[in-house]
């Protein structure tokens, strides 16, 4: 019996991701499943949420379980919210540091995960308070624009 050449799988996966990205609202396994036969009536797996997918492939802490937290509660400026932002979401080094270039890398990159965490709200609405403005303004913008692709963000 011969064996499967590895040095498919990071190209398989990649090609997986590009289709997937055109989806992003689905599933992996229903993505599959749609791409394989539409007909094909498998609930269980259908309706399987991707950190349950990894957990099963013995993946321990799945990265989609654990939220990124951007954790915005001691900035001292403006330049500082970009920066966190730009180092903790791994934005292109080529990020202007101001909210055109949000803007930019939240509509055009593939920087921000799916769900996040932004933490420091009231510390950014009692110092930065029309910071906090402009960044809201972005999510909810990007939203409007594409809806359901843009990050879902939980504030704290």
């Amino acid at each position: 019996m011969e064996s499967r050449d590895p040095k498919r799988i990071p190209e398989v996966l990649h090609s997986i991701g590009v289709v997937w990205k055109r989806h992003p609202e689905t599933r992996l396994s229903q993505l599959l499943l749609n791409y394989l036969d539409p007909d094909i009536r498998c609930p269980e797996l259908y309706g399987l949420e991707d950190d349950e997918l990894l957990r099963r492939l013995g993946v321990a802490n799945p990265p989609l379980v654990r939220k990124p937290v951007v954790d915005l509660s001691d900035v001292k400026s403006e330049a500082e919210i970009h920066r966190v932002f730009a180092n903790e979401l791994d934005f292109p080094d080529f990020y202007g540091h101001n909210w055109d270039a949000f803007w930019d890398v939240l509509t055009g990159f593939d920087c921000f995960p799916k769900r996040f965490v932004i933490s420091g709200r009231a510390h950014l609405k009692l110092l930065f308070p029309s910071s906090l403005a402009q960044m809201e303004r972005c999510f909810e913008e990007s939203e409007s624009a594409f809806p359901g692709q843009s990050p879902s963000v939980e504030w704290r």
